[in-house]
C-alpha cells in the first residue's frame, strides 16, 4: 500500500474506497458483502479491486464469479488463480467459503 494511494487514485479520476482485509486468508462472507456494497455492478464502468499480493482481491473475484456469474466454486477459484491467486491455502479456503454458501 502506498502512503498516498487515495490521492493517486483520485488524481486518475477514480473513486477510492479502502476496505482493510488483514492476514493472508480468504475473505469472510461479511467482507465479501462489504466489498460488494462498494462495487456498482449496474454502472457502465470499470472497477479496480486490489491488494498487495493479489490473493485477497482474487478471493473476492472468485466469490463474485460464484455468486453473480454462476461458476462453480472450483471454476471460480481457477479463474482467480489465472489472475493472481498464487497461495495454495488461499485457493482451498476460498473453495470452502464458496461451498459453505451453496
Amino acid at each position: 500500500s502506498l502512503p498516498n494511494e487515495k490521492e493517486l487514485a483520485e488524481s486518475a479520476g477514480l473513486e477510492y474506497v479502502n476496505i482493510p482485509v488483514t492476514g493472508c486468508h480468504a475473505l469472510t462472507p461479511a467482507k465479501v458483502r462489504e466489498v460488494n456494497a462498494e462495487v456498482d455492478f449496474e454502472e457502465d464502468g470499470k472497477t479496480l479491486v486490489y491488494c498487495a499480493s493479489g490473493n485477497r482481491a482474487s478471493s473476492w473475484l472468485a466469490a463474485h464469479l460464484f455468486h453473480d456469474c454462476g461458476l462453480s466454486p472450483e471454476e471460480a477459484v481457477l479463474k482467480a488463480q489465472q489472475v493472481g491467486m498464487d497461495m495454495p491455502h488461499m485457493a482451498s479456503e476460498t473453495i470452502k467459503l464458496l461451498k459453505s454458501a451453496q
